[in-house]
């Protein structure tokens, strides 16, 4: 992991390259002549002669399969044909013709070219389509070690646009059936090729989307505002701090980082934010990230600490105060606690958490629920450790499973993070049986919504 890591990081320096200095490549590279085919069949389909288009790729297939059977160029027909097809809904057909084209790139380019991978995912996406997400998700699989292996020397903006899309369809297709550990890893990865790119393919504009569904399904009520919402629903002074902060961190600009964000939390402090109230929170976590890339973690966990203390005292029995408390951020404080083996001292925290959820909400809120799930959690970890931990942990699961079920129903997909956590921690306690009935019960939810999608 910590190598595939390393390559996405020589990537993104990579592709900053490719795009900051475009003119070095044209330099050395003389624009090859437009194709005679691709302009007269992209002059049909402009003027709408929908079937001139498709004689035209049709001849021109049949001319390259004698002069060219192994070409790029014949590849490129088969698809541009497919494309055609799909908007007539000759759906197998079209499937037929890439996949043949698929085979094509794999020889003439090689099985490692981002072509091909370019290729595994507009199949995979025609697929999911049709609801057939297991194989969908298999040639995104290979789409995504494609990528991997190209990850220090992508040739172009073209390149790191395939690696963008590979990412985001294979995290979409997670988010469709609630995997939501698995999704946000790859958006965002997705997310720092795209925000690279000039022009980024229409399959970026779908990133923030995603993020806020997997951040609020695991209880990050302010990081999902902040990814799904506007741009605009940041206040222009602070979007703009922001920005800068984020761009000292990716450069390892640190000190830099710490005094935007400051800056930020001063204004805020200045101009409260009644339509964004976690907002202050979420700077104050930022804050606190620029503070423990410095190996200042003492002052990070005041900051983290201050971020949950700030929203809990906001609580109150009646909007907007009741809004405010439903869904707490201890990812920060975890990840800071469990680098320095402190995983203990977060019990008290979540604790008092859930005690001021419980004086001020409903029962059967989806907050109290979501904080109940993160302490289970964290005893199952701490578990490994000391294994007294894991019989704490059943309640709790059980509690906030209960919770849910009673909110949702039985088989909602939304169970799925709850099921999950819950089949862990059996288990752990090595009721083995009770665990597999959990798993079979997941594995009926997901079928049942694949079979909704395919409907």
């Amino acid at each position: 992991m910590k190598n595939r890591n390393n390559s996405r990081t020589c990537r993104v320096i990579q592709i900053f390259l490719v795009i900051i200095i475009p003119c070095v490549a044209q330099a050395q590279s003389t624009r090859p002549a437009a194709d005679p085919v691709t302009v007269a069949e992209t002059k049909a389909m402009r003027e709408r002669r929908y079937a001139d288009a498709e004689k035209i790729l049709v001849d021109a297939i049949q001319a390259a399969e004698q002069t060219e059977p192994e070409s790029p160029r014949l590849a490129g027909y088969l698809k541009r044909l497919a494309q055609l097809l799909l908007m007539k809904d000759q759906f197998t057909e079209a499937v037929t013709l890439w996949q043949r084209a698929l085979e094509i790139d794999r020889r003439a380019l090689g099985p490692r070219d981002m072509n091909v991978a370019n290729d595994l995912t507009s199949i995979a996406s025609l697929l999911r389509t049709r609801g057939r997400n297991d194989e969908a998700e298999q040639l995104l699989t290979q789409a995504l070690e494609i990528t991997d292996l190209n990850a220090s020397h992508f040739g172009s903006a073209k390149d790191a646009e395939a690696a963008a899309i590979v990412f985001v369809t294979l995290g979409d297709l997670y988010v469709s059936e609630q995997r939501w550990t698995e999704a946000e890893p790859l958006l965002l990865e997705g997310k720092k090729l795209c925000d690279l790119l000039r022009n980024p393919a229409g399959a970026c504009e779908r990133i923030a989307h995603n993020l806020g569904e997997v951040y609020r399904a695991e209880g990050k009520a302010a990081d999902a505002d902040h990814s799904a919402s506007d741009p605009g629903a940041f206040p222009a002074e602070v979007a703009s701090l922001n920005e800068e902060g984020k761009r000292y961190l990716a450069e390892g600009m640190y000190p830099q980082a710490e005094d935007v964000y400051k800056r930020a939390i001063s204004w805020i402090q200045k101009n409260p934010q009644p339509t964004f109230p976690d907002l202050y929170s979420v700077e104050l976590n930022s804050l606190g990230q620029a503070l423990e890339k410095q190996r200042r973690n003492d002052e990070a966990e005041r900051n983290y600490l201050s971020a949950i203390e700030w929203k809990e005292s906001t609580a109150g029995p009646k909007p907007p105060a009741s809004l405010g408390i439903q869904y707490f951020d201890f990812s920060y404080l975890l990840n800071l606690y469990r680098t320095e083996g402190r995983l203990a001292d977060l019990d008290p925290v979540v604790s008092r958490v859930l005690e001021t959820q419980q004086r001020f909400l409903d029962p059967q809120n989806a907050g109290i629920a979501q904080t109940l799930l993160t302490l289970a959690n964290l005893y199952k970890e701490q578990g490994d450790k000391d294994e007294k931990w894991y019989a704490e942990a059943v309640p709790i699961a059980e509690h906030a499973l209960g919770i849910q079920q009673k909110n949702l129903g039985p088989d909602h997909p939304l169970l799925l993070p709850a099921l999950y956590s819950y089949a862990e921690i059996l288990a752990k306690v090595h009721e083995d049986a009770k665990a597999a009935e959990v798993r079979a019960r997941m594995s009926a939810i997901r079928k049942k919504v694949q079979q909704g999608r395919g409907n």
